[in-house]
């Protein structure tokens, strides 16, 4: 029996999915994967009625309630913040140079931690920040892709009262500019920069050059031939163990080598320009977890170099994690099975002893491979996944197991191409067009919750 939502009326349901299914079983290879695809979307989308209208049963129409008339929004225009003191901030040279890593640092005072708990940062970053507070990560993959006009950006805000303390606090910031040239999901300004201002309690933090800056020099751009995609603005990464700045997040580190930032400007200026409020929540972080083939290479030294293929158990936004042990110079390469389609991959080069990395850089599959060279002891392999900050609050079921599959494909089918924006493919572009928008839009409205 099929179970269903107030819509488009049962057997209508039933006759579309049931041609659907006849087809899969009825033709050839090449169809039966183009038949898939399309009844992936049917599967979602002809259970959707927001904004339509359909007959009742005395045959006048009924209206769907809209979305809107359920839900808050503001114009876009009245997301603009135009009364930014805080600076852009860079190191003192390089801010054009493409695909570079920059960790900033401040130390500040709290003299009442009691004003400060609910303090709110404002942030933006070209293109990507990781924040940490006391040691403690804050936001993992700050900011969105440019927008919504090609010239413009988006802010972060960000409640950041549970990390602080009375007495000393100090911030810290991994910005990541990424790739030069024109991409298909995101408008590169050209200048890498970071922007910061918080109200703590009578006082405003914000950036200046009495934040200090420094190349992070353990991410250096990959010389290798394989590059991703030119739609992708992402750049593979590449980290060398041997040259990072152990501790650099944490209270008490020794910054005294490090420069003071250089002011390019407050927040609305060129070439970032204006920015608007972000109108989605931060990503949703499940944690570090164990692949489904993990224990199969845990505490295990290779005797020789392998590719050891690790089991995701569905297509996911990710990123992977390693823990060896090892001699330093050996080279570890992290791809999935979407790399051949141009999307980003992951080098690791080992430091002497034991040592973990998580790349930052998210990456998608159900299929991760380590390539890792004879003489690293594995320790434990693990991967986070992380993704639009949403529930699966829709349902289907009905008697066929097959369509029960086939639903649940389909929902982690919406699932995985969206992100900064609803996105065609998760690899190779990661690109907003306008016929999968309206497409994953209204499949959304009907499978996700509200936010």
């Amino acid at each position: 029996m099929l179970k269903h939502r107030q819509g488009v009326p049962p057997d209508r349901k039933d006759k579309i999915l049931t041609v659907g299914v006849l087809l899969m079983k009825k033709t050839g290879t090449w169809l039966r994967r183009l038949t898939a695809c399309c009844l992936a979307g049917a599967a979602c989308a002809v259970f959707l009625c927001a904004g339509c209208t359909r007959k009742n049963e005395k045959g006048d129409d009924t209206k769907i309630i809209l979305p809107e008339e359920l839900l808050p929004y503001r114009r876009i225009t009245a997301m603009i913040k135009e009364d930014w003191t805080a600076n852009w901030i860079w190191t003192q040279s390089g801010e054009t140079e493409p695909d570079t890593w920059v960790s900033f640092r401040k130390s500040f005072e709290v003299s009442d931690i009691n004003e400060a708990r609910d303090a709110v940062a404002c942030i933006a970053a070209e293109s990507k920040y990781w924040l940490y507070i006391n040691g403690e990560m804050a936001v993992r993959e700050g900011g969105l892709k440019r927008g919504p006009t090609p010239e413009d950006g988006y802010y972060d805000t960000v409640e950041i009262g549970q990390y602080l303390r009375e007495g000393e606090n100090t911030i810290a910031a991994l910005v990541w500019f990424w790739r030069d040239g024109a991409s298909y999901s995101s408008t590169n300004s050209g200048k890498g920069g970071f922007l910061f201002e918080a109200e703590l309690g009578g006082e405003t933090l914000i950036s200046d050059a009495s934040w200090l800056a420094a190349r992070n020099t353990a991410f250096l751009q990959d010389p290798g031939a394989r590059q991703p995609n030119y739609r992708l603005p992402e750049a593979n990464i590449y980290y060398d163990a041997r040259r990072e700045l152990t501790g650099w997040e944490q209270p008490g580190y020794d910054d005294s080598g490090w420069e003071a930032a250089k002011e390019m400007g407050t927040g609305g200026c060129a070439p970032w320009n204006a920015l608007y409020e972000r109108p989605i929540p931060l990503w949703k972080d499940f944690g570090l977890k164990d692949y489904k083939n993990s224990s199969e290479y845990e505490n295990d030294t290779l005797t020789r170099g392998q590719e050891l293929t690790m089991e995701v158990p569905y297509n996911a936004q990710l990123t992977p994690y390693l823990e060896v042990e090892s001699e330093a110079g050996k080279e570890i390469v992290i791809t999935t099975e979407n790399t051949a389609q141009g999307s980003v991959f992951a080098t690791y080069i080992t430091k002497e002893g034991r040592q973990s990395f998580e790349s930052p850089g998210w990456m998608n599959g159900e299929r991760i491979t380590y390539r890792i060279p004879k003489g690293v002891k594995i320790i434990s392999l693990k991967y986070r996944e992380s993704g639009y900050n949403t529930e699966f609050s829709g349902s289907f079921t009905c008697s066929d197991a097959f369509l029960n599959t086939l639903w649940m494909k389909s929902l982690r089918t919406l699932y995985i191409t969206m992100r900064d924006n609803f996105m065609d493919c998760p690899d190779r572009e990661r690109a907003q067009w306008w016929g999968d928008v309206t497409n994953e839009m209204a499949m959304s409205m009907y499978a996700l919750d509200t936010n």
